[in-house]
């Protein structure tokens, strides 16, 4: 009788403390602007996926440069403060975690975002350090390099002479059809490598040796500094590592992932870390494709693998919010009128949308001319899920005719040259 009372007290005991692990804590941020006169901020997930409508629909006015902002939460997690027209300036400068209580900051002037301060809990204790001891300290090392290619901006040799003049013909033109055609020009030439000067390019290389220097002192900091304020830069390194496809970064941060997701394995940041990795996993270039069953914009059911048996083909993901989606939309559109009857194919799947009707009519405006799908518009649906599309705006993946992963985000030049080596004519 004593066993059994003694477990329903340890099970009582475990249900009440794992409701106060989950309990909603309240935050009161008390924020002050020093030397700024805007009006208005908002307060966002730093990992945010969607349309700058859905991003800054929660706007907090500001009085007197001052104001208080309370709020609910559950698992500390960084939130990012957006300052009217900065998003994605110095974004770890604006960055905070919250606590069970006040919170209070101080917000500079751009060019003094190093000063900012955050005052109350240890996360943002430890964040503050490492602002000042990792990336302030190789602020001062990247000067020199932006001073060098300011200079070449500004007697015009930054550029190649191809950019140069795209770049005046985008400023002199008032047509939007015409605006979009130079985008997609600069883009091609962005991938081709035909952008910059070769001081430029020089100057590039330089900075990537020092951008490699910082990542690794940033990855050391992360490994000896547990918390959730340095899992926060873990999940940003992951992502950045995943979008350049920097495979020997990724196994680096890989074991480091292992470290934190034991050390906090119920944080949302261990779920969101595992799931980077799960699609490295299963989006390997030479692995198989993830096969799903969507309806278009009729209702009209189709399966993946029928689409593209044996065929070439490119799954191009996008959400009707990402213009550099329907920038690379808008030059597939030739590869696929040359080679659509020589054994290649486009499916298009149109994601993360906050109604059909904006799907609608960019669907109308851009006239794909290939099958387009319509997912869920959760940003973490399937698709997303095992693309590896979550957290961006769309992704294409390049498939050969056995259904073998060619290439993750590849280039229009890619795509091309692929065609030209595979496809049956093309002429």
């Amino acid at each position: 009788m004593k066993k059994q009372q003694m477990f329903f007290l340890l099970f009582f005991v475990a249900v009440i403390l794992s409701n106060m692990a989950y309990a909603q804590k309240k935050c009161s941020l008390s924020i002050e602007l020093v030397g700024r006169s805007e009006k208005n901020i908002f307060i966002t997930d730093p990992f945010f996926v969607g349309s700058f409508d859905e991003l800054f629909s929660n706007k907090i006015n500001i009085k007197d440069g001052k104001f208080t902002y309370d709020f609910e939460f559950s698992d500390v997690m960084a939130h990012v403060i957006v300052i009217e027209n900065e998003w994605g300036h110095y974004m770890d400068s604006y960055t905070f975690f919250p606590v069970d209580g006040t919170l209070e900051i101080k917000l500079h002037k751009e060019k003094k975002h190093w000063e900012n301060t955050f005052i109350g809990g240890d996360e943002n204790k430890l964040f503050t350090k490492y602002r000042k001891e990792i990336n302030e300290v190789f602020e001062e090392n990247y000067k020199p390099i932006y001073h060098y290619q300011d200079s070449l901006d500004e007697i015009g040799l930054y550029y190649s002479d191809t950019m140069t003049t795209i770049y005046s013909l985008m400023d002199a033109t008032k047509d939007k059809e015409e605006f979009q055609k130079y985008i997609e020009i600069r883009d091609a030439l962005k991938e081709a490598d035909l952008n910059l000067s070769e001081q430029a390019k020089t100057s590039m290389e330089e900075l990537k040796k020092i951008i490699v220097q910082h990542s690794n002192k940033r990855a050391k900091y992360i490994a000896e500094n547990q918390s959730i304020a340095m899992y926060y830069v873990l999940i940003k390194e992951l992502k950045k590592a995943q979008r350049k496809k920097d495979v020997e970064r990724m196994a680096s941060l890989k074991e480091i992932l292992k470290i934190y997701s034991d050390n906090f394995p119920e944080h949302p940041y261990t779920a969101m870390g595992k799931s980077i990795l799960s699609v490295e996993e299963k989006t390997t270039v030479g692995g198989n494709y993830y096969d799903f069953n969507l309806a278009d914009s009729n209702g009209k059911e189709y399966n993946f693998s029928e689409l593209i048996k044996g065929k070439i083909a490119v799954l191009n993901i996008w959400a009707p919010w990402c213009g550099s989606c329907i920038t690379k939309s808008r030059r597939l559109k030739p590869l696929y009128e040359k080679y659509k009857n020589d054994g290649f194919t486009v499916v298009g799947v149109a994601s993360k949308h906050t109604n059909l009707e904006r799907v609608h009519k960019t669907l109308t405006k851009e006239t794909h001319p290939w099958l387009t799908l319509i997912d869920a518009p959760e940003v973490n649906s399937g698709i997303n899920a095992a693309y590896g599309s979550s957290y961006v705006g769309g992704r294409t993946i390049l498939i050969d005719k056995t259904g073998k992963i060619l290439a993750v985000s590849p280039s229009i030049e890619d795509i091309k040259s692929v065609l030209e080596n595979n496809a049956t004519s093309g002429d």
